[in-house]
């Protein structure tokens, strides 16, 4: 397997557990804060380090098979009987994320950023930045675990219109790094909430699997299936 990072990679072979761990380690990278110098790369080297890491778990791991950065899907991997494609995104609104820039990552005073609420200006974003008055953030009873589901489902069918230009795989599977505001959740409610909204997704132009890294956890759904295993971060 080549040394060079996987970034500067078209492609690896991994034939062995010395080879698959090598590839983990090169993805294994820090990302920084949003205000620091976070890249777009830097995010999807970590989700997918998150995502390999977790073959095991998700049965997936079997040797040899290739791993390909590329572009429409983001990876690829090649294995003797299948081959599958990831695309990586992140479910975050933009006016958090744009908020956390305005206020160096400082979230003390941070008004509430749910998927289901109105986007903030940037003049209001502006003002709720420099104001020095203490407002509550109102995440009550499962509201956060509901914006969960909704958030996944926003993100999930804004890029299956994308994936109509992707190259097809014999499976189709989106990775989506939840980074919105938000409380620790309760992970079954989470993921029950967001198995329940993709009920009516899934479809032969649409993702097969779609996999969650939020917190702790992996959350994996498809068709007839919804689960979560511990992701290395734990």
């Amino acid at each position: 397997m080549s040394k060079s990072s996987i970034n500067n990679t078209t492609s690896i072979s991994i034939a062995s557990e010395a080879d698959y761990l090598r590839a983990l380690a090169q993805l294994d990278v820090d990302v920084p804060e949003r205000r620091q110098d976070r890249t777009t790369e830097l995010t999807e080297s970590w989700s997918a380090h998150q995502f390999l890491a977790a073959l095991p778990q998700l049965g997936l791991l079997r040797y040899p098979f290739t791993l390909e950065r590329r572009e429409s899907p983001d990876i690829a991997l090649h294995f003797t009987d299948i081959s599958m494609g990831l695309e990586l995104t992140e479910a975050i609104r933009e006016d958090f994320a744009k908020y956390q820039s305005m206020t160096k990552g400082n979230m003390d005073n941070a008004p509430r950023f749910a998927f289901a609420d109105k986007a903030y200006t940037t003049k209001q974003l502006k003002r709720l930045a420099h104001s020095q008055t203490a407002r509550a953030v109102a995440w009550a009873g499962d509201s956060v675990e509901k914006d969960f589901a909704l958030g996944v489902k926003l993100c999930a069918k804004a890029k299956t219109v994308k994936l109509q230009k992707y190259q097809r795989y014999d499976n189709n599977s989106l990775l989506i790094y939840f980074n919105n505001q938000g409380p620790i959740p309760d992970p079954k409610m989470q993921q029950d909430y967001a198995a329940e909204a993709l009920d009516n997704y899934w479809s032969e132009l649409g993702f097969d699997n779609i996999y969650v890294l939020r917190g702790t956890w992996l959350y994996c759904f498809g068709r007839t299936r919804a689960f979560r295993v511990r992701t290395v971060e734990a």
